[in-house]
């Protein structure tokens, strides 16, 4: 009896071990998805950065007293992604709208203006129509804080930062908080 007591304690043991490296197994594939889900994508995080840019930066001039717009200059995922995060939101009791501007000129009815990779071109033009217009330029591609952006989304060392260019925001009419000052990398032309 002592044999059969013996054999039924190892074999438990062996099932018990069996049991747990089958679920190790098994459940190893479930961590590491969970992992990846919890993974935030480059579009979701700009769009983080500009939704957060509105909350921590002052506007005087209501454009549009419904609406608090962004336009998009090129197509981006980031659009998508912003829809999403402002859904439910507003800035000052006014909506987010958010636009794709076809032409420069439809820029002086945005209140940020985000331009994405590789359409820099009209840069120079918008900084100008920004001054005094309370339109803040956001971009996402090396050096433009420099050249007149108020605002660009980066990668540093594998994470996003943002830089900011105080004194083009300052020209625009735009009143940056004093929280922001210190999260960020200040730059100038």
């Amino acid at each position: 009896m002592k044999k059969t007591g013996l054999l039924f304690v190892f074999s438990q043991r062996k099932l018990r071990y069996m049991a747990i490296t089958l679920l190790c197994v098994m459940g190893l594939p479930c961590l590491l998805s969970m992992q990846v889900k919890k993974e935030v994508n480059e579009h979701t995080v700009k769009a983080l950065y500009l939704y957060n840019f509105t909350k921590y930066m002052e506007w005087s001039k209501e454009k549009n007293k419904n609406y608090f717009v962004i336009g998009f200059i090129g197509s981006t995922p980031v659009y998508e992604e912003l829809k999403q995060v402002c859904s439910a939101k507003k800035v000052k009791n006014r909506d987010f709208e958010l636009r794709l501007v076809k032409d420069v000129s439809e820029a002086d009815e945005c209140d940020v203006v985000y331009i994405t990779k590789g359409n820099s071109l009209p840069l120079k033009k918008l900084v100008t129509i920004a001054n005094g217009n309370e339109i803040l330029i956001v971009t996402e591609e090396e050096g433009l804080a420099q050249k007149g952006a108020g605002a660009n989304i980066v990668k540093i060392n594998d994470k996003f930062k943002f830089e900011l260019n105080t004194d083009e925001i300052k020209k625009t009419g735009i009143v940056v908080a004093s929280q922001l000052i210190p999260l960020a990398i200040i730059v100038k032309n």
